[in-house]
């Protein structure tokens, strides 16, 4: 049994398999919420292209140990090739919400950078395919404001 955060190792159709499996047994302890937060990492191809793979599996490697301690081991889940997913049931959203910018401010001193999206549904009005799909789209949101900021920081100079 392979420890769920040496991520890199794993294909993303496998993980994504592992995620539909296990994501019903999961959800089924939630009593009153379940809040997806979906990560991406901001740069990874030009991490790749500049320093070469390990330093972008390091990068990746940072995120997933992040999300392990902050969510738990069982909790957090790499999604796709730069993409993860935590979970947090029956918890309130500041408190998810602080745990993320923790993480985020964890992984800025490594100076990695990562875009997250937090969407919090009921538990008794829970659609999984579209708490995903929200919460993917904040993620989105907040990579675009991510390189827009970047954009303009590089012009400034």
């Amino acid at each position: 049994h392979r420890r769920r955060h040496s991520f890199p190792t794993r294909r993303s159709s496998d993980l994504r398999n592992y995620y539909q499996h296990e994501i019903n047994n999961l959800l089924q302890a939630a009593q009153e919420s379940v809040t997806y937060v979906f990560c991406d990492v901001n740069r990874l191809h030009e991490t790749n292209n500049k320093f070469g793979h390990e330093a972008g599996d390091r990068m990746l490697i940072a995120l997933a140990s992040e999300l392990a301690k902050s969510f738990g081991q069982d909790m957090s889940f790499r999604f796709g090739g730069d993409e993860f997913l935590a979970i947090a049931l029956d918890e309130r959203l500041d408190k998810v919400q602080a745990k993320s910018d923790q993480i985020l401010s964890n992984l800025k001193k490594q100076c990695y950078h990562v875009s997250i999206g937090i969407k919090q549904e009921k538990a008794d009005h829970l659609n999984v395919s579209d708490l995903l799909y929200q919460a993917d789209k904040a993620m989105r949101k907040s990579k675009e404001e991510f390189y827009k900021k970047a954009e303009s920081d590089r012009r400034a100079r």
